[in-house]
């Protein structure tokens, strides 16, 4: 987290000059609000019993957690700070360390303030059979910035399938969603990652997913991206 933030420290938000990869005028969109970047409040949602592994997201709040008797005891699905106050060793081990090689404005921003998104850990050996889906709702009724952080640790040998649809469900106010994605996948592990991007005309958002692959682990993320005001993967 210091790292990141001694990297943005001094820096200007990006715009058309200083933004070599893709030349988006960033200024412009983030002129569009009138507020200050805050922490939502912590979720404490518990994990329960379900007929399908779903995660839910309302205004970037976990609200609900629900997981499969199948799959109960293989996967651990939990709020990225319980996540990381359960498995401290884990997250030194592996996490927060793949995006600092990327001297990227919003990735920093997001690795040093962000508290709130999602803590997925597959043990080893375990296979996940049925797909877990997380639905996120980026309705808000007010202005909003979002900064979400999730970590996915996939055992060795072990694999899971994660579908993830970003919707809105109604006509609120402007929402600012800016995503970050920290996966590892051990020896022989296998990660399959779906996502759907079908937001409102008041939605803007910047996606990044970091993976770090050990020997032999596989990966296959796809992305499609259908609406929103304003969409960077």
């Amino acid at each position: 987290i210091k790292k990141s933030y001694n990297l943005i420290k001094d820096q200007e938000t990006p715009n058309i000059k200083n933004e070599d990869w893709k030349y988006t005028p960033i200024r412009k969109y983030l002129s569009l609000f009138d507020f200050q970047p805050h922490i939502s409040e912590m979720p404490t949602c518990e994990p329960k019993f379900s007929k399908m592994n779903l995660i839910t997201i309302q205004n970037g709040n976990i609200t609900s957690i629900e997981l499969t008797k199948q799959s109960s005891g293989k996967i651990e699905i939990l709020p990225l700070i319980e996540g990381i106050g359960k498995y401290p060793e884990l997250v030194e081990k592996y996490f927060y360390k793949t995006p600092l090689h990327n001297p990227d404005y919003f990735t920093h921003i997001n690795q040093s303030f962000c508290l709130n998104g999602l803590f997925i850990y597959v043990h080893d050996n375990c296979i996940i059979d049925e797909p877990v889906f997380i639905q996120q709702d980026c309705y808000s009724e007010n202005e909003t910035f979002h900064q979400t952080h999730n970590l996915i640790l996939i055992g060795r040998d072990a694999s899971m399938h994660l579908i993830k649809k970003e919707i809105c469900t109604g006509d609120g106010d402007k929402v600012f969603h800016n995503l970050l994605t920290d996966a590892v996948i051990l020896d022989n592990g296998n990660l399959s990652f779906n996502r759907l991007q079908n937001e409102c005309k008041d939605t803007y958002q910047i996606t990044h997913f970091y993976a770090n692959l050990l020997p032999h682990a596989e990966l296959n993320v796809n992305n499609v991206t259908i609406g929103g005001a304003f969409a960077r993967n």
